[in-house]
């Protein structure tokens, strides 16, 4: 408790003399009636702040050593030894807080009192209690307090009411409630009043400003002030005009900061409360929990697990949340989406789970676990999807929304990224027979141009021969495309000789070579001749080598 209460002095020594030097005498009252507020809750709440830090444990070696019984042990008896300090301390305290707050309600009452027993007149928001006595005019909350013969004689100064007013229609009473009970807590920190001060003198700034800018003369209005102030008079909760605080209200009177200054003051305000923070706040060492680590491990491996799709379509295509990939790359494509591998087999966060449409071979399910547990992901969990829901309705959208956009370009020009191409399939596959009929298809890709002149003998196709097409772009990525338009898929220059044989074992019907089409945009030589070479190994190939620039990209 000491130590909080001594940053907290020390928070609020540097704030109060921060506007001691760079904003009490500016004009920008305002800022500063709230900065004072926000000085005094600040700094109670710094000291409170607490930054965390987990370190490592420390190995701490076990060392024996002789230890001194006491005497008082050894002869069975125990002597304690009771401090009285802090019970004197919250003694004290508490005797102090409740004279204090004796003082706040017999203040508090005394107003009530007054604004009870004394005749009031409605004067628009404001109500004015007219008291018998002589009085300096003061403010609470909307009653305005003035001498009740002076005012039904109109002696009393249109300025001074609408000073009265400014306070009241500003509702400074709640800064001095505020202000009166944190002393009733805080009332041995002398801190306190001097930011008391501070904010009565800023709220009589505030009530001068309002008065001057309704065009009344400095000059008049200062000696009218003047006058007023000799009449010495206190009131803890209510606004009234005080001598004390004269000389200074009219010097800030004169006063006129710019914007410029005004922005840059404020703009002070953000290294003071960093510092203020840093140098006051708490910082506390955790040594780390083994046991916490892995729970907090093993709960956000269970979140990545929850919102990773992998499905695995009937044509042996793999995807993992929409994007394709191949059998190779699943366990990669795993690790950047953050969930680790496990050399715990046993391990309870849960398997990795791939949805497989009807028709899916067993071996590919087979391969694909093997290729899983070699990666260190041993559970795997098989989902048929024997029943498909079909595609949500903002899957079907998005679908809608790709093929829409390149149905829109001309035929000749078309340009159609990879990954749309690959997140259209993926989305297409997703629907039902029925949302498949009612989605927007994607118009079919341009024919290939007509071989080049100079082919001594060009190749030609019959229509009922099947057909495959290889487009090797200027970043050298490969394409596949069967019969010209019905599928189209991306594939890597490592996975194009296992990508041929599938096709060949799973569309073929018949034995026979599948005329090829290898049709290139800039491409390097190194590519087209790898591409060439792994057709000319397989053997089940005819490539007819086109090497056009083309439109795909």
């Amino acid at each position: 408790m000491l130590y909080y209460i001594l940053k907290s002095s020390a928070c609020l020594t540097v704030f109060i003399l921060f506007y001691k030097l760079f904003l009490e005498k500016q004009d920008m009252h305002v800022f500063k009636r709230f900065y004072l507020i926000f000085a005094l809750i600040a700094s109670f709440c710094i000291p409170l702040i607490t930054f965390k830090t987990y370190v490592e444990p420390a190995l701490t070696p076990q060392l024996i050593a002789h230890t001194a019984i006491p005497a008082e042990k050894l002869l069975g008896t125990t002597i304690r030894e009771t401090n009285y300090f802090p019970v004197v301390l919250w003694g004290i305290y508490g005797m102090g807080a409740a004279v204090f707050g004796i003082l706040f309600l017999s203040n508090l009452l005394k107003l009530i009192k007054k604004i009870t027993l004394n005749e009031k007149k409605r004067s628009g928001k404001f109500t004015n209690v007219l008291l018998l006595t002589e009085v300096v005019p003061h403010t609470f909350f909307h009653y305005i307090f003035l001498e009740k013969n002076k005012f039904e004689a109109g002696q009393i100064p249109e300025e001074i009411l609408l000073h009265e007013q400014s306070h009241a229609r500003q509702k400074h009473s709640l800064d001095l409630v505020f202000i009166e009970l944190l002393q009733v807590i805080f009332w041995f920190n002398p801190l306190i009043y001097f930011i008391k001060k501070d904010i009565r003198l800023n709220h009589e700034f505030l009530a001068d400003q309002a008065v001057l800018s309704h065009g009344y003369h400095t000059r008049k209005y200062q000696q009218m002030l003047l006058a007023y102030s000799l009449r010495v008079a206190h009131y803890p909760f209510a606004a009234a005009i005080n001598y004390s605080f004269i000389k200074k209200r009219f010097t800030v009177m004169r006063t006129h900061t710019s914007k410029k200054a005004i922005w840059l003051r404020s703009l002070m305000l953000l290294p003071l409360l960093t510092v203020l923070v840093c140098s006051f706040s708490q910082k506390k060492e955790i040594e780390k929990n083994n046991s916490e680590i892995q729970s907090l491990s093993s709960k956000k491996t269970v979140s990545i697990l929850e919102n990773t799709e992998i499905l695995v379509t009937k044509d042996r295509k793999l995807y993992v949340n929409g994007k394709q990939t191949t059998l190779k790359a699943l366990p990669n494509i795993l690790a950047q989406l953050g969930l680790k591998p496990s050399s715990d087999k046993q391990d309870k966060t849960g398997p990795v789970k791939i949805k497989i449409e009807k028709g899916v071979k067993m071996g590919l399910v087979t391969d694909i676990k093997e290729q899983l547990r070699q990666h260190g992901y041993p559970a795997v969990k098989i989902t048929p999807l024997s029943q498909r829901k079909g595609a949500t309705p903002k899957q079907i959208a998005e679908h809608n929304k790709l093929t829409s956009f390149y149905n829109s370009q001309p035929g000749g020009k078309r340009i159609i990224k990879f990954d749309d191409l690959a997140r259209i399939q993926y989305l297409y596959t997703l629907m039902t027979g029925e949302q498949k009929a009612q989605a927007q298809p994607l118009a079919t890709l341009p024919p290939p141009p007509p071989e080049a002149p100079q082919k001594p003998e060009p190749v030609s196709i019959q229509e009922d021969q099947f057909q495959l097409v290889i487009l090797i772009n200027k970043h050298d990525e490969l394409m596949l495309i069967e019969n010209s338009k019905d599928f189209i898929e991306k594939v890597s220059i490592n996975d194009l000789k296992d990508q041929l044989l599938n096709i060949h074992k799973n569309e073929m019907k018949r034995s026979g070579s599948i005329n090829t089409l290898i049709k290139t945009d800039r491409a390097s030589k190194g590519i087209i001749a790898r591409v060439s070479s792994i057709l000319e190994e397989l053997k089940l190939y005819k490539p007819i080598k086109m090497g056009v620039r083309t439109q795909y990209p």
